[in-house]
């Protein structure tokens, strides 16, 4: 069916005249059938992921150029901390052309004696071959004199993976939940993580072990940030529900344009909600109509897809090695 259709199917149920064009009637009781058919279209598709409108998308992990590599030609200086063997962890490093860098700051009797760069989130971005870096001491005292320099550069994991639009497409909705997932090291991206649980892992510098993820700012932000390359695929939800007949990409519009444009999702429905939303706009008696609608959408997200069984514990967020042994007879022997 069409929109031509849907609207002679919603003139029908009016009582009013079928029209023989809809998208450019000059009828203001088919212009308000157009309108709330694509008034109903657009809620339904905001309103549930129907499978009509969910999506696979699939992006390889960026990085940053210019993440610190390796370090080499540590100069311990003196006066950094007193006594024994101390360790001071996610330290930032100071100097050079990047920022960002962080590292654990090994200091024996006041001498800087060791420096490992924080893994993943500590090698930063925007440093050369031969900056050197310093600290300032961890301890809060007078220590000087240390310093390290960039022996190599790489492309480091970086927290941002990009527009959520561009990872996925225009009509981006919503991610459908425990549906990301890093195939290269198979395991699960947890979230979305709202605010302050956000906050809390970046003021706590709590990186991992899996990586956790938001959206903020049409941003897609991930903690830790995978490995360069790492390959995450997800699922989501598409805002286009109707397609342009014999169009190469299917679901290509928020809302009915011509008269040959179809509903991705199933017109029965939208004809009923079309319906009872042109009688209400005309303040004619609708309950039936809208009860009718009403029925057939729950009905709708009951049987969209298939339905797995309902497990309180949620999803499955692993898998785990067993022995599989097949079902029969086994002997003693």
């Amino acid at each position: 069916m069409s929109l031509l259709s849907v609207a002679q199917a919603v003139a029908i149920n009016c009582s009013i005249s079928s029209p023989s064009i809809a998208a450019t009637s000059s009828d203001t009781n088919i212009q308000l059938i157009v309108a709330k058919a694509n008034e109903a279209g657009q809620e339904l598709a905001a309103r549930y992921p129907f499978q009509e409108l969910v999506k696979e998308s699939a992006f390889s992990c960026p990085g940053s150029q210019g993440g610190i590599g390796r370090l080499a030609s540590l100069v311990g200086g003196s006066g950094y901390a007193g006594g024994l063997s101390n360790i001071y962890n996610f330290v930032p490093l100071t100097g050079g052309t990047g920022s960002g860098a962080t590292a654990s700051i090994t200091v024996t009797n006041g001498v800087v004696t060791g420096c490992v760069l924080t893994p993943t989130v500590g090698l930063g971005a925007g440093y050369l071959v031969g900056d050197v870096l310093s600290i300032t001491d961890p301890s809060g005292g007078a220590g000087a004199g240390f310093g390290i320099t960039v022996n190599a550069v790489i492309l480091a994991p970086q927290e941002n993976q990009g527009t959520i639009q561009t990872l996925t497409g225009p009509d981006f909705g919503w991610v459908l939940n425990d549906t990301m997932w890093d195939r290269t090291t198979r395991r699960p991206v947890y979230g979305p993580k709202y605010s302050a649980e956000w906050q809390q892992l970046k003021a706590q510098l709590m990186q991992g072990p899996w990586w956790q993820y938001r959206i903020r700012g049409n941003q897609l932000l991930f903690i830790p940030p995978p490995a360069v390359g790492d390959t995450i695929y997800f699922e989501w939800v598409s805002q286009y529900w109707v397609a342009t007949a014999g169009a190469a990409t299917v679901g290509a519009q928020t809302g009915y344009q011509i008269d040959t444009d179809v509903s991705l999702l199933p017109e029965r429905i939208v004809i009923l909600e079309a319906t009872w939303r042109w009688k209400q706009a005309k303040k004619l008696e609708y309950a039936e109509d809208f009860d009718k609608a009403a029925a057939a959408i729950a009905d709708l997200m009951t049987r969209s897809a298939s339905k797995p069984k309902l497990n309180l514990a949620g999803a499955q967020s692993d898998i785990y090695p067993g022995v599989l042994v097949p079902s029969g007879n086994w002997g003693t022997n």
